[in-house]
This record gives structure tokens, C-alpha cells and sequence, in this order.
């Protein structure tokens, strides 16, 4: 099963909790594939990488 992962920074990254969400296919009930679980520090990392990218760091 194919886990999706965060884009934060230019860069693919697991969620820093470790955690993952299934998505389930609505036609049979069945996991098809896995999502990051974003925490308050996966948050800060996107935001702060948002910042730099808008300021031209």
C-alpha cells in the first residue's frame, strides 16, 4: 500500500509523530492508501518553510 507523505520545504517528509491515516474506498469499505498524519510540529515546519520561501531565503 502506497503512503502519501507531506511536501514541506521542497522536500517529501513523513509525519514527525510517525502516524498514518487510511483512506478507505468508499465502494468496498478498503483501505487503499495511507496518508501522514500531521501533528503541531509538522504544522510549524510547513509554515516556517512557507515563511522563508516568501521572504526569498
Amino acid at each position: 500500500m502506497q503512503e502519501a507523505r507531506h511536501f514541506i520545504g521542497g522536500e517529501w517528509a513523513a509525519a514527525s509523530g510517525g502516524e498514518t491515516i487510511a483512506v478507505l474506498d468508499p465502494s468496498d469499505g478498503k483501505p487503499f492508501t495511507q496518508l501522514a498524519r500531521g501533528t503541531a510540529a509538522d504544522i510549524d515546519a510547513a509554515v516556517h518553510a512557507a515563511r522563508r520561501a516568501f521572504e526569498g531565503a
